[in-house]
């Protein structure tokens, strides 16, 4: 998820992207992020559990 979140991000720093691809990943990005908190929260709660 960190890897697509960093493409993205770098895709829509490019310049190079059609109306429609630049839509796409706007709207996909915080979703990535979503994602990413998701994860990183349920990694901290099984870590305090096996603590």
């Amino acid at each position: 998820l960190e890897a697509e979140k960093a493409r993205i991000e770098e895709l829509l720093c490019s310049g190079t992207l059609s109306v429609d691809e630049l839509t796409g990943k706007s709207k996909r990005l915080p979703a990535v992020n979503d994602l990413i908190d998701e994860k990183t929260m349920r990694w901290l709660e099984l870590s305090e559990i096996e603590g």
